[in-house]
């Protein structure tokens, strides 16, 4: 049992790690242009924002004892010019027994994966090690992985490292990208991110740091790649799975008053429940604004209620949320009558 001194001293470190790792993946073609800096820093914040949104939804769904609650993951296109389901692998990352999840696997192989993998850690804090070797002069506390493949509608150990098992799917960069963010720079998104995510619990917090160990760590930059997606939450309950898409947004400044959505990211998670079978749901944590981020409740809707609530309606330019500034992000907003007040009989 950690003392309350003990506990805080791992929470840093892990909200370093979770800064340092999404950080360094984020690409700024020129760090020492303030704005472009600024850029990079404000899709740190926006990732930022969507781990908390995350966090917190797993929470509110943790009170209803019929349910249970299965990590996501993520697809990853081994090819420049594929979409989120073409020529990808999917990974999960997660501290659960991998048998837990061969229905929703078996499920999933329907889009025809070229690999599937589950990349399983223990929550076991003496598992878990500080590390240079990701980035050079960057001390990361990391766990401890193995990696299985899903094969023949079960999960086989694989003989390799994690690191190499996942990267045998993809062709290697030479030109590896590294963030050149200055030390100042960098001290400072980590100070944000303490206050941001201080309040969470280690476990919780051990859940990002996991993933995005994976995906931000040892995938990063330093392979060619195609358009990523990602299921952020998988739900089980009543004999029936759910996939989940969670988000922390304000309300649209302009008609129609809403939550949007990114087109394509909508149109991938359409193919997915479509083949899988499997609701897909969007879940909104309503803030007042983008500045204050007050919560304002929680809201949901059904994936194809949303498709249809957005006919007639015209793209807008989004918010950058993963990208920066200067990327263009078709979205289409649903009229915020279309969603319903949660928590409910969801």
């Amino acid at each position: 049992m950690l003392n309350s001194q003990e506990e805080n001293k791992f929470k840093v470190q892990l909200i370093s790690t979770l800064t340092t790792l999404v950080y360094n993946n984020i690409y700024c073609s020129n760090p020492k242009d303030d704005i472009k800096a600024s850029d990079a820093a404000n899709a740190l914040e926006k990732r930022l924002l969507g781990f908390r949104a995350e966090l917190d939804i797993k929470q509110v769904l943790q009170k209803d004892k019929d349910r249970q609650l299965l990590d996501g993951g993520f697809m990853l296109p081994t090819k420049t010019d594929s979409l989120p389901h073409q020529n990808s692998v999917y990974f999960t990352v997660s501290s659960d027994a991998p048998d837990k999840y061969i229905p929703v696997y078996e499920n999933l192989s329907k889009l025809d994966f070229l690999q599937m993998f589950f990349v399983t850690y223990s929550l076991s804090l003496e598992t878990w090690s500080l590390s240079d070797e990701l980035i050079k002069g960057e001390s990361l506390l990391v766990p401890n992985t193995e990696c299985l493949s899903f094969i023949d509608g079960s999960f086989t150990k694989l003989q390799f490292t994690t690191q190499r098992e996942l990267m045998r799917s993809f062709t290697r960069r030479r030109d590896i990208y590294k963030a050149e963010y200055s030390i100042e720079s960098k001290k400072q998104e980590i100070n944000k991110a303490q206050e941001l995510l201080k309040q969470y619990s280690i476990t919780e917090l051990q859940s990002l740091v996991a993933e995005r160990y994976i995906y931000d760590g040892i995938i990063g930059g330093k392979v060619y790649k195609g358009m990523p997606a990602d299921i952020d939450l998988i739900t089980f309950r009543f004999d029936r799975y759910n996939f989940i898409e969670v988000k922390e947004k304000d309300l649209s400044k302009r008609e129609p008053i809403g939550f949007g959505m990114d087109v394509h990211r909508l149109s991938n998670m359409l193919t997915m429940e479509k083949v899988t079978q499997i609701p897909y749901f969007y879940i909104v944590k309503h803030v007042n604004n983008q500045r204050e981020r007050i919560y304002q409740g929680w809201k949901y809707v059904r994936l194809k209620g949303f498709e249809k609530a957005v006919e007639g309606y015209g793209t807008i330019n989004g918010g950058m949320g993963m990208s920066t500034k200067s990327s263009e992000h078709p979205t289409l907003v649903a009229p915020k009558e279309k969603f319903i007040d949660f928590p409910s009989k969801y």
